[in-house]
């Protein structure tokens, strides 16, 4: 996780230096560009019987932080838009965070479970989270428009499609080592965006405590919220293996994605707010993961 740490210092250093709007160009390029390319590729590597469970489990999950948004955001005292704290709630760092959290804590074993709950909220985060940032500024109608314009949506469409049709067994060997280079530059991009909308924040006590607030009664519920869905699932009769219940569990310490600064310098929500989030939420999140994973070694 260093180089992604280092990504938010690199974007903080630029977006201070320099005068040019680079948050508006770089959250473009990932918006049509890279994150696209990156869902068409796992949708072309999904295997649906296997990954639906996994997929369903990740949705269900962002459904309840939902829910625990609409109870906690209201009663916090903060000037962090209202809908773009309900996708800060929701939408989960599982690709830069989750997956190699998972991979140093528990191995390989981890993988598909992390794999296919990042597509899980790959999907509600593009649809459901940019929804609620959007309306923060737009009409009902104009923030569903604009959902539906998510390139991201179309990207995997066209990867289930093409997995339809044989594309994936016609790939030649090397052809995964592109697609790798791709998701580094998006996750590099992504925290670089996250310095860049950093350096906008006014560093006041008002501003941090606020959203540090808001920030800690997210992580707090989040725990809440794992604990629930894994309850719902074993009550619906698909309990989750004893063997993969602390990869679940995972997904309730993790932090907020960096793509809701993306969402929020594209629909020109407050762009300074998500990044502060985001910060926080990664901050609080680095040291909860590493208390939980001495504790896991002591036990």
């Amino acid at each position: 996780m260093l180089p992604a740490y280092g990504a938010i210092a690199a974007g903080f250093c630029v977006g201070r230096l320099s005068g040019r709007d680079w948050i508006r160009h770089l959250s473009s390029l990932l918006m049509y560009v890279l994150i696209p390319l990156v869902v068409f590729k796992n949708a072309l590597a999904l295997n649906v019987g296997a990954a639906i469970g996994n997929v369903a489990l990740s949705m269900a999950f962002s459904t309840v932080m939902v829910l625990c948004a609409a109870l906690i955001v209201p009663r916090c005292k903060t000037d962090v838009p209202r809908r773009l704290a309900f996708c800060a709630f929701s939408y989960t760092n599982i690709g830069w965070f989750g997956i190699p959290t998972g991979l140093a804590l528990f191995g390989p074993d981890s993988l598909p479970i992390l794999v296919m709950a990042y597509v899980g909220g790959l999907i509600f985060g593009n649809t459901v989270g940019f929804y609620f940032v959007a309306r923060d500024r737009f009409s009902v109608p104009t923030s569903l428009w604009k959902v539906a314009t998510t390139p991201a949506l179309y990207a995997f469409g066209a990867g289930l499609a093409g997995q339809a049709l044989g594309l994936r067994d016609l790939l030649p060997p090397g052809a995964d080592a592109p697609f790798r280079v791709v998701t580094l530059l998006m996750s590099g991009c992504g925290m670089m965006v996250v310095g860049l909308g950093a350096s906008q924040v006014r560093f006041t006590a008002a501003a941090i405590r606020g959203t540090l607030q808001l920030v800690i009664w997210r992580h707090i519920a989040s725990v809440f919220a794992i604990i629930a869905v894994i309850g719902l699932f074993a009550a619906l009769g698909a309990p989750i293996a004893p063997d993969n219940l602390n990869t679940v569990r995972l997904l309730g310490l993790l932090p907020v994605a960096g793509n809701v600064v993306v969402f929020a310098a594209q629909l020109r929500s407050d762009v300074a707010a998500a990044s502060l989030i985001v910060a926080l939420s990664t901050a609080i999140s680095t040291i909860t993961v590493l208390c939980w994973g001495i504790l896991l070694h002591l036990v």
